[in-house]
């Protein structure tokens, strides 16, 4: 929401992840003064991209690393203790407002606040950590545990924790310790199901997490769902508005079916189409609108097992955005790349990265720990900005912009 008064022209940035050029909708909530308002005009502006955004081909190299000094380094924080510079089997990754936040498996989330355009760079600023140096695990208000996918909305940082069965909530603007936490009722409790049932307030081991379309979504992997919230305002153990994969907010027995998951580790949404990605079933989910009520199928299933340009193989995290969809299929230590959003069954991916074939799987393409620009090794998630892949390579404990 952007708030304006006065006379004159005003102008405000709106980050709109990675959706293409062109029109944007917009809607005036409330004009104090209706006659005086001449014209309003929003252009997109696509953010400084040099060279043009990325071609996918298949087994291309990526452009820079992170975590590490090169592309052929791959210790666990460089060798040492943690630093601004390294990572330690990082997870999650999104851009957010022209800064990159990586959830690192330090259990810390660092901050870049510009863009990397080299490698092995230092992050601006840590959340979840005393400093660079530190990497306690607890579950506090001032720590993190288990640190899964995170999310960004505008004035928060939503982290999935997995080992504390929450979701906390870290303001932007002073991200010292948390504001809230989702799944329990305060921020010393980490059982699986608070209370002992599952219910609309509580959440098991969460893994994958997503802002758009006015909802956040949050993988509750231990009870096969999604949780569904309202971000306009957050409470501490408030109950989700809606469930997927479930038929209510009360079961959790894994499903097949459309209307089902087994370990919803991924999640994605453009605000208007939603992705989630099936573990277990090895396949995903995509729903061409936001569901607002319990229980919603799928419109489009993509999947099944398989080492091939159809075929996943213990897939973790997806990105849907622009146009654009991205797999992280952790079990074939690759990322598959389709230049549109497949819209059935048996559609083959366009490129494939970190492999020099669809066929193969071997990590570091020679089952050994010898990395490269072009190689992966236990992928986990990814994120597109409209100019930059952003891939976490949780193994070689580095971070890969294609």
């Amino acid at each position: 929401m952007i708030s304006c008064s006065g006379a004159g022209t005003w102008n405000s940035t709106i980050d709109l992840g990675g959706a293409p050029d062109g029109s944007v909708p917009v809607q005036v909530s409330s004009v104090s003064e209706p006659s005086s308002v001449a014209s309003l005009t929003l252009t997109k502006t696509t953010m400084s991209c040099p060279g043009g955004p990325t071609t996918f081909t298949t087994n291309m190299n990526a452009r820079y690393v992170l975590g590490q000094p090169d592309f052929t380094s791959n210790l666990a924080n460089r060798g040492g203790p943690p630093a601004a510079n390294t990572m330690n089997n990082p997870m999650g990754v999104v851009v957010h407002n022209g800064r990159l936040y990586v959830a690192d498996g330090n259990d810390r989330v660092l901050v870049f606040n510009a863009l990397p355009s080299a490698n092995g760079v230092n992050a601006d600023q840590v959340i979840g950590q005393a400093n660079f140096n530190s990497n306690v695990s607890a579950t506090s208000q001032f720590n993190i545990n288990g640190i899964q996918q995170i999310a960004v909305t505008g004035n928060y940082l939503a982290v999935g924790e997995w080992s504390s069965a929450r979701v906390s909530l870290w303001p932007l603007n002073n991200p010292v310790s948390a504001s809230f936490v989702l799944g329990q009722p305060n921020f010393t409790s980490n059982a699986v199901n608070f209370g002992g049932s599952t219910t609309a307030q509580t959440l098991g081991a969460v893994a994958g997490m997503a802002f758009g379309g006015n909802r956040l979504f949050a993988g509750d992997v231990s009870n096969n769902r999604v949780m569904m919230y309202d971000p306009t305002n957050f409470a501490t153990m408030m109950a989700g508005i809606n469930v997927i994969g479930q038929p209510d907010k009360t079961s959790s027995a894994p499903v097949v079916g459309l209307n089902g998951v087994q370990l919803p580790y991924g999640i994605s949404t453009d605000g208007t189409k939603l992705a989630i990605m099936d573990n277990n079933n090895e396949r995903v989910l995509i729903y061409n609108s936001i569901p607002s009520s319990d229980g919603v199928s799928a419109d489009v299933e993509w999947g099944g097992y398989g080492i091939s340009a159809t075929g996943l193989n213990n897939p973790v995290g997806l990105f849907i955005g622009g146009g654009k969809l991205f797999i992280a299929d952790r079990g074939s230590d690759r990322v598959l790349v389709f230049n549109s959003i497949p819209t059935g069954p048996g559609v083959p991916a366009d490129a494939v990265l970190g492999q020099a074939v669809f066929t193969s799987q071997d990590h570091n393409q020679c089952n050994c720990a010898t990395a490269a620009a072009n190689t992966m090794w236990g992928v986990h998630h990814v994120y597109w900005d409209g100019c930059r892949l952003y891939v976490t390579d949780r193994q070689n404990h580095r971070v890969l912009i294609f």
